[in-house]
């Protein structure tokens, strides 16, 4: 038996010899049985493979290639395979060589080649273990040697990746572009990745465009040398290309394709179509029809009898039930009751039985019926046969539901018409048909009687559709029916899958792949959708398409492909009839095959089929007498058969048995591992088809895998596919078919035997080869059609701009979709020449419509589209005029219309507006019932046909539905509220005024149901909703209330000035409500609008507030100690407070509590001062003060902060400030101390402080008191009422003729003095102090260390800044008192605010805010409680961040934070506290985290070393027992590793890597499982790091690495380089240090962009350009916040030198960056562009009149000003040109406009004295 084992597994015949040349039975006579089986063992298991003549002489007998090639490759390949054996391979390397051979075909260089090909896959693939074989190396010569195609059948496992490979290399290298076609997109990423190092051996580069999903990420890979991907990807990017335009393949065009998987994608896929989605808003209209079919529809079923199948009709009484399904016109049937009574006549039922009837209601009619039996039924059927001409066949059903015959129809004869019934129980009974074909067609006409198309007189007993659909409604009804039976048919887990809520169809019968991109089309999608009763997407219309026929095509012959199955000789010459200069070539095995084929089994029953696999299974996989246990491989149809066979097994396999349905990277990580003795996969056809499964060398031993195929494949080439999952490479294996005659398809359903049911499917699909012929006639047709619409698509793109060419060519695609499918009965009586004609009539006349603003299918969306266009350009009479024809096309649907038409009336106010506008609405609200009962009537029908539908919970579907209604009742709400007001101005004879706001804001932004429904109106046409506000008039109560609230400052003034104590509190809270009640003046001035019952109300709550206040002020001045008390006063209601909340509680005082405290109490006085100023200048004086303190501020600001920096840096101030400094030390030591101690360092703070305020007084002294109050203020007002119009703007403008421009004159003649005499005068009072004091300098500048040198220099700028806002406050002073000598105490306010606020910008202050939000942000990630009920996973966009996050923590090079610990602590229960040094070089408690589900497991203690020197990007070390334990982790980030060591203490360095490694990976997968749960912590997270010093909050510690220097060369090589700013920061990360001496300056400025949105909404280069900010098309506004947030990630920037960056006008200047706003909102191209680059040289280049910086005071700063001007023509000309492609497309920045600012900057226009534009940057420095 062990003998006759091995002869069958290793598939041994007689003519069969060992290494000795002894056959068989010699053997068997000249050896011992024992040694005999050792002998074979070893012979069979280590036969040699075959000789390259051997191989030869195979393909020579196949007579496929002629003998010259042949005689070639015979050469090429013996030549290499020597070189292989004596070594001498290794020394052909020489690359560029054979890039000079590529082109040739001698047979020389083709050995060099292959050779270098040969020693580059052995070293840079093969890592040094294999070298590619004979046959791999024959089928590269075939392939290279092939002129015009080549198609080569390798046996499975024979290594055709490599032989693609090297092909790939050989066809780059001759200069051509190659992309490589894979049936999987797993497949195809796999190889990619593991060729890599190989073609970058070569000096190419290689990727995939299956995992893409940005356009520019698309057109980065298409400028690869060799793409892999699937077809599908490249076919859609290829329509991306020539149907959307979009710049995805621009330059790559279709010179070498390499096809793997050939019959795959050129046969079983040939005539597949690939099309891009194309969204069509009024397809939604088609919902309710859907709907509606699917409730007739659902009422039929499918039964089966034997061998046929029946529709069942719906049940209904015997007696409805055939007289709806007979024609009784000859008859004297006339009623179902005529038939009642027969049945009464021939005592069906009893006497009496149809008068009862008749009085009956419903419900005692079902009850009667229950009386009629199921017998009397099925005899009366023969009984009703003598009154009617029909014959009747009868079923009924069995106890296990099979259809039972019980009465045959008694004619035979055609002219008598069969009809078959099923009869239940209690009367009822149901029609059978034979095929839902003929109940199609009844069931439309049905539909369509139903239907009525608007406008028309509403009969509210039909549904309405737009009257523009209705031809498209007309030819699809009967398709869509069609598809809702197909709908029924289709098995979930069979043909498809449903996932996170979506229909996923699966290509179940070839390669079982889940196609997660593709969706059904003619309303299939949406039958599953509602079988489902998941969410209902909306109907796709085909607008753009192509073939794979189509696409192949391109290469234009040059088309090479590999496969394990040809196929047979039918398949290869339908090939070569499609590309007839294709050839096809078998390829021999490298070793002689050795698989086994069982006979294969067919069994009757579906249990029995799942017995008998289990049998067979088990005994493969188990030991036996002469072998031991083998492994098993189950290839099933389905996903559904898939899981019952798993279920079968799971329970009796003695190894591992792993499901395999799907292709994602989870699934083949299991099944990548290695088989042993016992293990099973069982699978659907993923793992047929290029899956490579390994098995043990003891499986191979005991006869190899064994896979069962368990169904009957589409042909044999799926079949074979199968089979070469086993006996690979020469290994031993064995297969075998075990199907059911219950799985198989109708027409098989009566095959004996297996090998009848394989003929069956032979001849089946050699038909269906014929039939794809007729399929590719319909497809050319299809595709020049679609070739002459994007003709007339492509002149509009190149004819249209902007929002005209969007709206155009979505008007046109939606024209050319609906086109399509009204001349599909055309299409498919292939009426080539009368559709050509037709297409081109209509194309013309729909563009033409089209661009005249004309819908040219008579949609309103279209009109709609337009009418916004000219709205957002607020032309308002255009918009009006297409609003309003939007309505004459139909009234029904017009909502959207009629509520835009409103909003231009308002704004154009025109006579009798109000009323027009309250029509419209009224309009709009009796428009909207037809979309709110579109929605209502399509959930009746989902309710009627769902079979849950009495469920309380409603299903995905209804809440849909319900929620679209509820959206349609808040935009009713919106317009009930404008009428109202509208109403009510009316009333008061006053005007009104329309304010828009975005759709979106008219619902929760945290509802996104809601959210999606808002934009499902937005798609419909609704961009904006608005309210209605009344006209504001000039309220002089206001006035009053600004008087009142300037004499409560006086008198608050007075009291803080001569009292103290409470008295001095009730001061201050006077000066406050004084100020409060002038902003109240002050705001109602400007809207209009003042109520004194409001005011009254607001005060006393203000006075509760102060109250409050008092109290907490109280608790800020005590300071830190006194909340530490009350901290620790809260533990007793710990209990009872939030988990939160108490857990900061009990972390008590932290270093990060400290500092948040410190924050918030800066934050607050900051913040009020702002709200003051801010409502004090903005509100009311905006326009006209903006215009004086212009000037001002230009000289206030003009070097404030630089004035004090270079004074502290320049003798004689520096020397003086560095004495005093170092003065207060003994030792050197003494520094650290000395600035670290935050009550020393304010110590010296103070001195200065005191020596700065002494060098100020005699400016304060100078100063008289100028005001006369009341006559100034009484004198101006009176003038300004005199010539007032009852308006503020009169009033201001009065004020400012008269006084302004002498009081700013004299005002900033003060201002100078004081700024050119302060540092004399502090120079002396410093002199005076050091004389007075008598100190030693101990320590001297130059004995400083590095570290010490670097934190007197932030201590110096801690000084200057506090120097700066004294002189500031001074400055100001002055101003204030100069300024309002003659001046109201209200607009005093306003200037010393204003200044105030300009000062304080200056200084660079005021970075607050962003700490605290940094503080709160660590918080809350360390102590927010993780919800346990969040651990569903987020789909799509709504988990990115935790995915995102996952992604980057697996790579050892990213940063550990507090983040991470977090997750970590949570993950694995392990409570985590970190230490930090303080002030005094203490440890102190920085944070502590535990886990929140589960108790803290153990307690690990790090020591976080922040950013400094020595730690540039931050450190973790660890506490072990009180020892500190230093953490040096090579390549790794120390977080993880002081973790590590923190759990192990006694673990090894190389058990700690690994460990740091797996707290990674277990992060990173606890993020992918859980991200609802992570995502908000992620965030947070994010949001820190984007602020400047968020790292210390996120305690991020980092790898060691070595800061960057400066040097001339780096210098050179960065500057001008043009990059995103996100691609500068992973540079800057990458290169600590960098950012000291390199900048990235935005051109224009992020700023200005910005600005520029906010001055001009409409601004179409602000629009575009944040586009390119945000990377949407069109501009998603959500996004633009990110833009600043994120400092313009996505927007270019040039690299400049830090310092010369500090001296551009972009930089230093807001003046500047207003105008460059300006600029870009009145959308000026070329002058933004040219203000851009002024913007972007030097100060002293542009004014020379100031003592602007010139680098001229060193070398390096001269080297690097020269480094920057070499630059500059350079880099200014590229940054526009980036600017340029960037903005193609957008409509603002055309080819003259580029051509003209490249001609000013080669002319040198911005050096031109004479240019106005820098002029105008040189008048704003």
């Amino acid at each position: 038996m062990k003998i006759l084992h091995l002869m069958a597994t290793y598939q041994v015949s007689s003519k069969w010899t060992d290494e000795n040349n002894q056959s068989l039975l010699k053997l068997l006579d000249s050896s011992r049985t024992e040694n005999l089986i050792q002998h074979l063992e070893k012979s069979l298991r280590d036969e040699e493979i075959k000789s390259i003549d051997t191989l030869f002489d195979e393909i020579r007998q196949m007579k496929d290639i002629d003998e010259q090639t042949l005689s070639k490759s015979y050469s090429v390949v013996t030549h290499v395979t020597n070189l292989i054996k004596t070594s001498e391979i290794e020394n052909h390397t020489d690359v560029q060589r054979a890039r000079n051979l590529s082109q040739s075909t001698d047979t020389e260089d083709l050995q060099e080649f292959l050779a270098v090909l040969c020693n580059a896959v052995h070293l840079h693939k093969a890592e040094g273990k294999w070298w590619p074989r004979a046959t791999q190396m024959i089928s590269w010569c075939l392939l290279a040697l092939s002129d015009t195609g080549k198609l080569l059948e390798m046996g499975t496992g024979e290594g055709k990746s490599c032989v693609i490979a090297m092909f790939a290399v050989l066809r780059a290298l001759r200069g051509e572009k190659v992309d490589v076609v894979s049936s999987s997109s797993v497949l195809c990423q796999r190889d990619a990745e593991e060729w890599t190092n190989f073609y970058k051996y070569f000096g190419m580069t290689a990727d995939t465009n299956t995992n893409k999903t940005e356009d520019k990420d698309r057109k980065e890979c298409y400028q690869k040398d060799v793409v892999y991907g699937t077809i599908e990807a490249f076919a859609a990017d290829h329509l991306r290309q020539i149907f959307e335009m979009k710049d995805v393949r621009p330059d790559r065009s279709y010179q070498c394709i390499i096809i793997d998987e050939v019959d795959s994608l050129m046969l079983d896929q040939g005539v597949q179509l690939t099309y891009l989605s194309s969204p069509m808003v009024s397809m939604q209209h088609l919902n309710i029809i859907l709907a509606m079919i699917w409730g007739h529809v659902s009422q039929y079923g499918f039964l089966s009898a034997g061998h046929r199948t029946f529709v069942q009709g719906p049940p209904a009484s015997f007696f409805k039930a055939i007289f709806d399904s007979i024609d009784t016109e000859e008859t004297e049937i006339n009623d179902p009751m005529d038939i009642l009574r027969i049945a009464e006549e021939s005592n069906t039922v009893p006497k009496g039985f149809t008068e009862d009837i008749y009085k009956s209601e419903k419900d005692e009619l079902l009850r009667k019926l229950k009386t009629v039996s199921q017998d009397s039924v099925v005899d009366f059927f023969q009984e009703i046969e003598h009154y009617v001409p029909y014959g009747f066949t009868v079923y009924t059903l069995d106890d296990e539901g099979l259809l039972c015959l019980r009465k045959r129809s008694p004619y035979n004869h055609q002219d008598i018409q069969e009809l078959t019934f099923l009869v239940l129980e209690e009367g009822v009974c149901c029609t059978l048909y034979d095929s839902e074909e003929i109940i199609i067609k009844p069931i439309a006409e049905l539909i369509s009687e139903k239907v009525q198309y608007t406008p028309c007189t509403n009969n509210k007993d039909k549904i309405s559709i737009p009257g523009f659909l209705k031809n498209l409604m007309e030819k699809k009804v009967s398709v869509w029916v069609q598809n809702a039976f197909l709908a029924m048919q289709l098995k979930e887990g069979r043909e498809y899958v449903v996932e996170n809520d979506n229909v996923c169809p699966v290509d179940f019968r070839s390669t079982g792949i889940v196609e997660l991109n593709k969706k059904w089309g003619d309303g299939l999608q949406q039958f599953v959708e509602i079988k489902h009763q998941l969410k209902l997407s909306t109907i796709s219309t085909v607008t753009n398409y192509v073939s794979n026929i189509s696409f192949f095509e391109k290469y234009h012959g040059k088309i090479y492909g590999t496969t394990g199955t040809l196929g047979s000789r039918t398949d290869i010459l339908f090939l070569q009839d499609l590309y007839p200069n294709l050839s096809a070539c078998k390829m021999p095995t490298f070793n002689r095959k050795k698989l086994f084929e069982v006979k294969g089994t067919l069994k009757t029953s579906a249990e029995e089929w799942k017995s008998e696999i289990k049998r067979v299974v088990m005994a493969q996989i188990s030991p036996n007498a002469y072998r031991d246990g083998r492994a098993a491989l189950v290839i099933c149809e389905t996903i559904n058969k898939a899981k019952e066979i798993y279920e079968e097994l799971k329970s009796s396999i003695p190894g591992k048995i792993i499901l395999y349905c799907r292709s994602d990277r989870d699934s083949l990580s299991k099944i990548d591992e290695e088989l042993l003795p016992g293990d099973v996969i069982v699978a659907t056809n993923l793992a047929g088809r290029g899956t490579d499964i390994k098995v043990s060398k003891q499986v191979n031993n005991n006869g190899g895998l064994f896979v069962i195929l368990s169904f009957l494949s589409e042909n044999t080439r799926v079949e074979l596919q199968a089979f070469g999952r086993t006996a690979r490479k020469g290994k031993p294996g064995s297969a075998q078919v075990i199907m059911s005659t219950e799985c198989l398809q109708q027409s098989f359903r009566t095959v004996s035997s297996l090998e009848e049911a394989k003929s069956t499917r032979d001849r089946l699909a050699a038909e269906k080869i014929n039939h794809m012929m007729n399929d590719v006639t319909e497809l050319k047709l299809r595709e020049d059609l679609f070739s002459e619409y994007c003709k007339t698509l492509q002149d509009i793109y190149k004819n249209t701009d902007g929002d005209d060419k969007r709206a155009v060519v979505a008007i046109m695609n939606e024209f050319w979709g609906i086109w399509l499918q009204t001349k599909s009965e055309e299409i498919d009586q292939l009426k080539r020449n009368e559709l050509q004609k037709s297409l081109k009539a209509d194309l013309s006349l729909a563009k033409s419509q089209s661009q005249s603003q004309t819908s040219p299918c008579s949609s309103i969306y279209h009109y709609i589209k337009f009418g916004n266009i000219a709205l957002s350009e607020k032309r308002w009479d255009d918009s009006t005029r297409l609003f309003k024809k939007a309505i004459e096309q139909d009234e029904s649907w017009a909502a959207i219309a009629f509520y835009s038409h409103a909003y231009c009336t308002i704004k154009q106010q025109n006579a009798d507006y109000l009323t027009k506008a309250t029509d419209d609405l009224r309009k709009a609200q009796e428009s909207l019932k037809y979309l709110s009962e579109e929605s209502m009537v399509c959930l009746q029908f989902v309710k009627m046909s769902s079979a849950d539908s009495a469920n309380s919970n409603p299903t995905s579907l209804e809440k849909q539905l319900i929620t679209k209604c509820s959206m349609f009742s808040y935009f009713d709400k919106n317009i009930s509220e404008a009428i109202q007001k509208l109403d009510e101005i009316k009333e008061r004879g006053g005007g009104a005024m329309a304010k828009k706001s975005p759709i979106f804001s008219l619902v929760s932004s945290t509802d996104e149901d809601l959210q999606a429904e808002a934009y499902n109106l937005y798609s419909r046409g609704l961009k904006y909703v608005f309210t209605v506000e009344e006209e504001p008039r000039f309220p002089w109560e206001a006035l009053l209330l600004l008087c009142l609230g300037v004499l409560q400052i006086i008198g608050g003034a007075l009291l803080t000035a001569f009292t103290f104590g409470t008295l001095a509190q009730v001061g201050m809270g006077l000066i406050t409500e004084g100020i409060s009640d002038c902003i109240d003046g002050i705001t109602a001035m400007v809207t209009g609008e003042f109520s004194w019952k409001s005011w009254a109300i607001e005060k006393a709550i203000s006075i509760g507030l102060s109250l409050i206040g008092f109290g907490v002020g109280k608790l800020i001045a005590k300071g830190f100690k006194a909340s530490k008390m009350l901290i620790k006063g809260f533990g007793k209601q710990l209990k009872s407070m939030p988990k939160f909340l108490s857990r900061q509680a009990k972390d008590g005082l932290s270093v990060v509590t400290k500092t948040n405290m410190k924050n918030a109490v800066k934050h607050t006085a900051k913040k009020m001062v702002e709200e003051i100023i801010t409502y004090g200048f903005g509100k009311a004086e905006k326009e006209i003060l903006t215009q004086i303190l212009n000037s001002i501020k230009n000289e206030v600001k003009k070097g404030i902060v630089d004035n004090v920096n270079s004074s502290m840096e320049k003798e004689p101030l520096a020397t003086l400030v560095d004495f005093i400094i170092l003065s207060h030390l003994e030792d050197k030591k003494q520094l650290h101390d000395l600035l670290e101690d935050k009550n020393r360092k304010n110590e010296l703070l103070a001195i200065f402080r005191e020596l700065s305020n002494t060098a100020i007084q005699p400016f304060y002294a100078d100063l008289r008191w100028q005001n006369k109050f009341n006559s100034s203020f009484s004198t101006v007002i009176n003038r300004a009422k005199a010539e007032a119009k009852g308006t503020a703007l009169v009033i201001l403008t009065a004020i400012q003729a008269v006084h302004i421009v002498a009081l700013a004159g004299d005002a900033i003649i003060a201002v100078l003095s004081l700024s050119s005499k302060f540092f004399s005068n502090l120079h002396e009072q410093l002199n005076i102090f050091k004389k007075e004091k008598s100190y030693s300098e101990k320590v001297k500048i130059n004995e400083l260390s590095a570290s010490d040198t670097e934190m007197l220099k932030e201590f110096k700028q801690d000084l200057a800044d506090t120097i700066s806002a004294l002189l500031a406050d001074a400055l100001v002073e002055v101003l204030h008192q100069k300024f309002s000598s003659h001046f109201v105490s209200r607009v005093q306010g306003q200037v010393n605010g204003v200044i105030g606020r300009y000062v304080r910008i200056g200084l660079k202050s005021d970075r607050t805010e962003e700490k605290l939000r940094a503080g709160q942000n660590n918080r809350y990630i360390a102590y927010m409680p993780v919800d346990p009920n969040s651990k569903h996973k987020l789909a799509g966009e709504a988990g990115k961040h935790s995915q995102s996050h996952a992604e980057n923590i697996r790579n050892p090079m990213t940063a550990g934070t507090i983040l991470d610990i977090k997750v970590l602590s949570e993950t694995i229960g392990t409570k985590v506290v970190i230490l930090t040094q303080d002030s005094h070089g203490r440890l102190a408690k920085m944070q502590e985290l535990s886990p929140d589900t589960k108790p803290a497991s153990q307690t690990v203690t790090l020591i976080y070393r922040p950013k400094s020197a020595q730690y540039p990007d931050g450190h973790y070390d660890v506490r072990i027992n009180n020892q500190t334990v230093s953490i040096v982790s090579e390549g790794k980030s120390c977080l993880f590793h002081a973790l590590a060591r923190g759990m192990r203490p006694e673990a090894s360095e190389k058990e700690l890597t690994l460990e740091a490694d797996r707290l990674r990976s277990l992060e990173a997968d606890t993020l992918l499982r859980h991200p609802g749960q992570w995502e908000s912590f992620v965030k947070r997270k994010e949001c820190t790091e984007a602020i400047r010093g968020g790292d210390w909050y996120m305690a991020e510690g980092a790898l060691r690495r070595a800061i960057i220097k400066y040097n001339k060369t780096l210098l050179k090589k960065v500057v001008g380089n043009i990059k995103s700013y996100k691609t500068w920061q992973r540079y800057a990360k990458q290169n600590p240090g960098i950012g000291q001496f390199i900048n990235a300056d935005h051109q224009p400025p992020v700023s200005s962009i910005l600005e520029a949105r906010k001055l001009n909404q409409n601004s179409k280069l602000a629009e575009a350009m944040l586009e390119v900010g945000t990377q949407s098309s069109p501009l998603d506004t959500n996004l633009i916040p990110n833009v600043k947030k994120s400092h313009g990630r996505e927007l270019p920037t040039i690299y400049v030198p830090a310092t010369i960056h500090r001296e551009f006008p972009s930089t230093k200047s807001k003046s500047f960056r207003t105008c460059l706003a300006t600029t870009i909102s009145n959308d000026d191209v070329v002058g933004t562009f040219k203000l851009t680059i002024l913007g972007a040289m030097l100060r002293s280049k542009l004014n020379s009149t100031n003592n602007f910086r010139n680098f001229q005071n060193n070398q390096i700063s001269k080297t690097r000003l020269a480094t920057f001007e070499d630059s500059f023509l350079q880099h200014i000309t590229k940054m526009v040109q980036k600017w340029f492609n960037q903005l193609q497309g957008k409509g603002v920045m055309t080819n003259a406009n580029l051509t003209t600012i490249t001609a000013w900057i080669n002319n040198q226009g911005y050096n031109n004295q004479n240019d106005s534009h820098r002029n105008q940057v040189s008048n704003l420095l």
